[in-house]
């Protein structure tokens, strides 16, 4: 991975390298936990709107379950 990537990655995903005991090279800053949250909020809500349509009735008009 070239340099300029590891160290996104690590300003990133910093805290969680080093709660999981690897090496990183750059300290995690603000700007990458907030980018982290952010990200973890809009998958929460892509899987929150999946599992709500999915329990729909219109989802389960189209998709009968299998006998």
């Amino acid at each position: 991975m070239p340099p300029e990537d590891v160290g996104a990655f690590d300003r990133v995903a910093g805290d969680l390298l080093d709660e999981l005991g690897y090496e990183s090279h750059e300290r995690p800053d603000a700007a990458g936990r907030l980018r982290r949250a952010s990200y973890a909020t809009r998958a929460t809500g892509w899987r929150a709107a999946s599992f709500a349509l999915r329990r729909s009735p219109l989802w389960r008009r189209r998709h009968p379950p299998l006998r």
